[in-house]
Protein backbone atom coordinates (compact mmCIF):
# COMPACT_ATOMS: atom_id res chain seq x y z
CA UNK A 1 0.00 0.00 0.00
CA UNK A 2 1.52 3.19 -0.72
CA UNK A 3 1.59 6.00 1.78
CA UNK A 4 0.24 9.13 1.75
CA UNK A 5 2.31 12.03 3.15
CA UNK A 6 0.46 15.10 4.00
CA UNK A 7 2.45 18.59 4.49
CA UNK A 8 0.39 20.99 6.45
CA UNK A 9 2.99 23.78 5.12
CA UNK A 10 1.69 24.74 1.71
CA UNK A 11 5.33 26.76 1.11
CA UNK A 12 6.95 23.68 1.42
CA UNK A 13 9.34 22.79 -0.79
CA UNK A 14 7.88 19.53 -2.55
CA UNK A 15 10.85 19.12 -5.29
CA UNK A 16 13.33 18.79 -1.79
CA UNK A 17 10.89 16.39 0.07
CA UNK A 18 10.97 14.22 -3.23
CA UNK A 19 14.40 14.72 -3.78
CA UNK A 20 15.47 13.53 -0.09
CA UNK A 21 12.79 10.41 0.14
CA UNK A 22 14.36 9.05 -3.12
CA UNK A 23 17.88 9.45 -2.06
CA UNK A 24 16.11 6.97 0.88
CA UNK A 25 15.29 4.49 -1.88
CA UNK A 26 11.75 5.43 -2.12
CA UNK A 27 9.97 6.20 -5.29
CA UNK A 28 7.55 9.29 -5.24
CA UNK A 29 4.89 10.88 -6.63
CA UNK A 30 3.94 14.92 -5.75
CA UNK A 31 -0.25 15.34 -6.29
CA UNK A 32 -2.37 17.85 -5.16
CA UNK A 33 -5.21 16.20 -7.47
CA UNK A 34 -7.09 13.56 -5.79
CA UNK A 35 -7.77 11.56 -8.84
CA UNK A 36 -4.04 11.46 -9.37
CA UNK A 37 -3.67 9.84 -5.58
CA UNK A 38 -5.74 7.10 -6.25
CA UNK A 39 -4.34 5.63 -9.13
CA UNK A 40 -1.04 5.78 -7.71
CA UNK A 41 -2.19 4.41 -4.52
CA UNK A 42 -4.09 1.61 -6.57
CA UNK A 43 -1.60 1.01 -8.92
CA UNK A 44 1.54 0.95 -6.88
CA UNK A 45 3.11 3.59 -8.83
CA UNK A 46 4.79 5.02 -5.93
CA UNK A 47 5.93 4.46 -2.16
CA UNK A 48 5.29 7.74 -1.04
CA UNK A 49 2.92 10.25 -2.42
CA UNK A 50 3.16 13.40 -1.21
CA UNK A 51 0.19 15.83 -1.23
CA UNK A 52 -1.34 18.71 1.28
CA UNK A 53 -4.08 18.68 3.77
CA UNK A 54 -5.81 21.33 2.07
CA UNK A 55 -5.59 19.69 -1.34
CA UNK A 56 -7.42 16.56 0.06
CA UNK A 57 -9.93 17.40 2.24
CA UNK A 58 -11.21 20.53 0.26
CA UNK A 59 -11.51 18.82 -2.84
CA UNK A 60 -13.09 15.13 -1.87
CA UNK A 61 -13.96 16.20 2.02
CA UNK A 62 -11.92 13.60 3.54
CA UNK A 63 -12.84 12.71 7.20
CA UNK A 64 -9.56 13.47 9.62
CA UNK A 65 -8.64 10.25 9.87
CA UNK A 66 -7.60 9.75 6.14
CA UNK A 67 -5.01 7.82 5.68
CA UNK A 68 -7.02 4.71 7.32
CA UNK A 69 -10.10 5.80 5.30
CA UNK A 70 -7.95 5.54 2.35
CA UNK A 71 -6.04 2.41 3.08
CA UNK A 72 -9.58 0.72 4.27
CA UNK A 73 -11.14 1.75 0.70
CA UNK A 74 -8.19 1.27 -1.65
CA UNK A 75 -8.17 -2.70 0.19
CA UNK A 76 -11.71 -2.83 -0.33
CA UNK A 77 -11.12 -2.44 -4.25
CA UNK A 78 -7.92 -4.51 -4.79
CA UNK A 79 -9.42 -7.03 -2.86
CA UNK A 80 -12.54 -7.30 -4.62
CA UNK A 81 -10.74 -7.10 -8.15
CA UNK A 82 -7.96 -9.95 -7.42
CA UNK A 83 -10.77 -12.25 -6.58
CA UNK A 84 -11.06 -12.61 -10.67
CA UNK A 85 -8.95 -10.47 -11.80
CA UNK A 86 -4.71 -10.59 -11.02
CA UNK A 87 -3.56 -7.84 -13.76
CA UNK A 88 -4.27 -5.02 -11.58
CA UNK A 89 -5.25 -3.03 -14.92
CA UNK A 90 -9.07 -3.63 -15.27
CA UNK A 91 -9.90 -0.76 -12.32
CA UNK A 92 -7.34 1.56 -14.72
CA UNK A 93 -8.85 0.53 -17.20
CA UNK A 94 -12.35 2.03 -16.13
CA UNK A 95 -11.49 4.84 -14.41
CA UNK A 96 -10.30 6.38 -17.55
CA UNK A 97 -13.48 5.33 -19.31
CA UNK A 98 -15.55 6.89 -16.87
CA UNK A 99 -13.18 9.91 -16.78
CA UNK A 100 -13.47 9.97 -21.14
CA UNK A 101 -16.89 9.79 -21.39
CA UNK A 102 -17.92 12.06 -18.44
CA UNK A 103 -15.82 14.92 -19.93
CA UNK A 104 -17.33 14.16 -23.44
CA UNK A 105 -20.85 14.28 -21.30
CA UNK A 106 -19.93 17.29 -19.77
CA UNK A 107 -18.81 19.22 -23.10
CA UNK A 108 -21.95 18.12 -25.55
CA UNK A 109 -24.81 16.40 -23.61
CA UNK A 110 -28.43 16.82 -22.02
CA UNK A 111 -26.20 16.32 -18.84
CA UNK A 112 -23.51 18.79 -19.24
CA UNK A 113 -24.90 21.36 -16.50
CA UNK A 114 -24.79 18.02 -13.81
CA UNK A 115 -21.25 17.13 -14.61
CA UNK A 116 -18.64 19.21 -13.34
CA UNK A 117 -14.79 18.46 -11.89
CA UNK A 118 -15.76 17.50 -8.90
CA UNK A 119 -18.38 14.90 -10.29
CA UNK A 120 -15.47 13.81 -12.92
CA UNK A 121 -13.44 13.46 -9.46
CA UNK A 122 -15.68 11.20 -7.79
CA UNK A 123 -16.97 8.98 -10.58
CA UNK A 124 -12.76 8.14 -11.85
CA UNK A 125 -12.24 7.44 -7.68
CA UNK A 126 -15.52 5.97 -7.07
CA UNK A 127 -15.91 3.45 -10.34
CA UNK A 128 -12.88 1.34 -8.79
CA UNK A 129 -15.54 0.19 -5.86
CA UNK A 130 -18.00 -1.03 -8.49
CA UNK A 131 -17.31 -4.86 -7.74
CA UNK A 132 -16.25 -4.77 -4.21
CA UNK A 133 -19.40 -6.91 -3.47
CA UNK A 134 -17.54 -9.57 -5.50
CA UNK A 135 -15.94 -10.31 -1.94
CA UNK A 136 -19.24 -12.04 -0.51
CA UNK A 137 -19.53 -14.24 -3.86
CA UNK A 138 -18.30 -17.78 -3.60
CA UNK A 139 -15.16 -19.24 -5.66
CA UNK A 140 -17.38 -21.19 -6.95
CA UNK A 141 -19.68 -19.44 -8.54
CA UNK A 142 -16.97 -16.24 -9.48
CA UNK A 143 -14.68 -17.95 -10.69
CA UNK A 144 -16.25 -20.61 -12.35
CA UNK A 145 -14.86 -21.54 -16.06
CA UNK A 146 -18.32 -22.34 -17.71
CA UNK A 147 -21.65 -20.80 -18.39
CA UNK A 148 -23.64 -20.21 -14.89
CA UNK A 149 -26.76 -21.82 -13.76
CA UNK A 150 -29.86 -19.90 -12.95
CA UNK A 151 -29.83 -20.42 -9.14
CA UNK A 152 -26.24 -19.47 -9.39
CA UNK A 153 -26.20 -16.23 -11.70
CA UNK A 154 -29.48 -14.91 -9.28
CA UNK A 155 -26.20 -15.50 -6.26
CA UNK A 156 -24.19 -13.24 -8.59
CA UNK A 157 -26.28 -10.95 -9.32
CA UNK A 158 -26.38 -10.25 -5.15
CA UNK A 159 -22.82 -8.59 -5.40
CA UNK A 160 -24.39 -5.57 -6.07
CA UNK A 161 -26.28 -5.15 -3.29
CA UNK A 162 -23.41 -6.40 -1.01
CA UNK A 163 -21.06 -4.19 -2.25
CA UNK A 164 -23.55 -1.03 -1.90
CA UNK A 165 -24.04 -2.46 1.62
CA UNK A 166 -20.42 -2.43 2.01
CA UNK A 167 -19.96 0.85 1.40
CA UNK A 168 -23.13 2.02 3.92
CA UNK A 169 -20.88 0.61 6.42
CA UNK A 170 -17.71 2.56 5.47
CA UNK A 171 -20.12 5.90 5.00
CA UNK A 172 -21.40 5.09 8.81
CA UNK A 173 -18.23 4.73 10.12
CA UNK A 174 -16.05 7.62 8.08
CA UNK A 175 -18.57 10.16 7.67
CA UNK A 176 -20.04 12.06 4.63
CA UNK A 177 -17.57 11.66 1.40
CA UNK A 178 -18.96 13.05 -1.70
CA UNK A 179 -16.93 9.87 -3.37
CA UNK A 180 -18.19 7.07 -1.24
CA UNK A 181 -21.51 8.49 -2.20
CA UNK A 182 -21.34 7.82 -5.25
CA UNK A 183 -19.43 4.66 -4.92
CA UNK A 184 -22.45 3.52 -3.71
CA UNK A 185 -24.50 4.73 -6.18
CA UNK A 186 -22.67 2.78 -8.79
CA UNK A 187 -21.81 -0.70 -6.92
CA UNK A 188 -26.24 -0.99 -6.69
CA UNK A 189 -27.05 -0.03 -9.88
CA UNK A 190 -24.03 -0.01 -12.55
CA UNK A 191 -25.87 -3.55 -13.89
CA UNK A 192 -29.74 -1.65 -14.25
CA UNK A 193 -30.67 -1.19 -17.73
CA UNK A 194 -32.12 1.68 -19.35
CA UNK A 195 -35.23 -0.36 -20.31
CA UNK A 196 -35.34 -1.55 -16.97
CA UNK A 197 -34.74 -5.12 -17.20
CA UNK A 198 -31.71 -5.12 -15.23
CA UNK A 199 -30.85 -5.78 -11.77
CA UNK A 200 -31.39 -5.67 -8.89
CA UNK A 201 -33.84 -3.20 -8.59
CA UNK A 202 -35.25 -2.95 -11.78
CA UNK A 203 -34.80 0.70 -12.68
CA UNK A 204 -35.32 2.68 -15.89
CA UNK A 205 -34.16 5.35 -17.75
CA UNK A 206 -33.41 8.42 -15.29
CA UNK A 207 -34.38 6.75 -12.56
CA UNK A 208 -30.83 4.76 -13.12
CA UNK A 209 -28.16 7.49 -11.12
CA UNK A 210 -26.47 9.26 -14.14
CA UNK A 211 -23.04 7.60 -12.60
CA UNK A 212 -24.36 4.08 -13.04
CA UNK A 213 -25.29 4.55 -16.60
CA UNK A 214 -21.33 5.81 -17.26
CA UNK A 215 -20.22 3.04 -15.72
CA UNK A 216 -22.34 0.88 -17.52
CA UNK A 217 -20.70 1.35 -20.48
CA UNK A 218 -17.73 1.46 -19.14
CA UNK A 219 -17.66 -2.23 -17.40
CA UNK A 220 -19.58 -3.67 -20.55
CA UNK A 221 -16.70 -2.35 -23.26
CA UNK A 222 -13.58 -3.62 -20.65
CA UNK A 223 -15.55 -7.14 -20.66
CA UNK A 224 -16.01 -6.86 -24.33
CA UNK A 225 -12.54 -5.88 -25.23
CA UNK A 226 -10.27 -8.01 -22.79
CA UNK A 227 -9.84 -11.54 -22.52
CA UNK A 228 -11.96 -13.28 -19.99
CA UNK A 229 -12.14 -16.88 -18.82
CA UNK A 230 -15.08 -17.55 -21.09
CA UNK A 231 -14.73 -15.77 -24.22
CA UNK A 232 -11.78 -13.90 -26.28
CA UNK A 233 -11.19 -9.90 -26.27
CA UNK A 234 -13.64 -8.79 -29.53
CA UNK A 235 -11.82 -6.77 -31.47
CA UNK A 236 -12.58 -2.69 -31.13
CA UNK A 237 -14.77 -2.73 -34.08
CA UNK A 238 -17.14 -5.27 -32.33
CA UNK A 239 -16.92 -3.40 -29.39
CA UNK A 240 -18.27 -0.58 -30.23
CA UNK A 241 -21.36 -2.38 -32.43
CA UNK A 242 -22.41 -3.87 -29.02
CA UNK A 243 -22.63 -0.88 -27.80
CA UNK A 244 -24.51 0.66 -30.34
CA UNK A 245 -26.63 -1.75 -30.67
CA UNK A 246 -27.52 -1.37 -26.51
CA UNK A 247 -28.70 1.81 -26.98
CA UNK A 248 -31.86 2.98 -26.08
CA UNK A 249 -32.45 -0.59 -24.38
CA UNK A 250 -29.31 -1.71 -22.26
CA UNK A 251 -27.77 1.56 -22.55
CA UNK A 252 -28.56 5.57 -21.84
CA UNK A 253 -28.84 6.74 -25.89
CA UNK A 254 -27.13 9.87 -24.91
CA UNK A 255 -24.14 8.22 -22.93
CA UNK A 256 -24.11 6.09 -25.80
CA UNK A 257 -23.65 8.45 -28.45
CA UNK A 258 -20.87 10.24 -26.10
CA UNK A 259 -18.80 7.13 -26.45
CA UNK A 260 -19.41 6.56 -30.31
CA UNK A 261 -17.94 10.50 -30.45
CA UNK A 262 -14.66 8.93 -27.98
CA UNK A 263 -14.29 5.05 -28.87
CA UNK A 264 -10.96 5.58 -30.30
CA UNK A 265 -10.21 7.42 -27.30
CA UNK A 266 -11.23 4.25 -25.43
CA UNK A 267 -9.01 2.12 -27.61
CA UNK A 268 -6.27 3.88 -26.56
CA UNK A 269 -6.77 3.02 -23.01
CA UNK A 270 -7.30 -0.71 -23.84
CA UNK A 271 -4.23 -0.91 -25.73
CA UNK A 272 -2.33 1.23 -23.22
CA UNK A 273 -3.16 -0.51 -20.00
CA UNK A 274 -3.36 -4.51 -21.50
CA UNK A 275 -3.78 -7.14 -19.63
CA UNK A 276 -0.56 -9.07 -18.77
CA UNK A 277 0.02 -12.11 -20.20
CA UNK A 278 1.97 -14.79 -18.37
Amino acid sequence: MSKVLILNNENVDFENVKALLEKSGYSVSISKSVSDLVNAAINKKSDVILTTTESVQNKVNIHPAMETQMETIFSLAKLAQSRDDDTGEHLTRVQNYCRILSEELAKNSPYSQLIDNDFITDIVNASTLHDIGKVGISDLILLKNAKLTEDEYEVMKTHTIIGAQTLEDVHSKFGDNSFIRMGKIIARSHHERWDGKGYPDGLSGEHIPLPARIMAIADVYDALSTKRVYKDAFPQEKCVQIIKEGRGTQFDPYIVDAFLRVADKFDDVRQMFCDKVS
